[in-house]
């Protein structure tokens, strides 16, 4: 697969589990605790990562497209961790 996300939940409790489930449900994810892998598009990323925030969800999403680079959306870590992490995935 060309391209896929690797996504950490940060804050995963009951309440927000259903939701959670719901967004990624169609996408057909591997998922182990409260972490996730799925194969998806560009766009797809923006609109996981944009239902994630609405629903107050904390996570780590990282896009990987293996022939153009990727991506890394963050909500709940500070932006030095943010910058690491981009610094790790896409080179920098």
């Amino acid at each position: 697969m060309e391209k896929y996300i690797v996504l950490q939940i940060l804050n995963l409790d009951t309440s927000l589990e259903a939701g959670l489930i719901n967004i990624l449900s169609e996408y057909k994810p591997v998922r182990k605790e409260n972490n996730f892998i799925l194969g998806c598009s560009k766009a797809v990323k923006d609109r996981i990562s944009e239902k994630l925030i609405l629903l107050g969800i904390q996570f780590i999403l990282i896009y990987v497209n293996t022939k153009f680079g990727g991506d890394v959306i963050v909500n709940g870590i500070n932006v030095a961790e943010k910058n690491i992490l981009e610094n790790i995935i896409l080179y920098k």
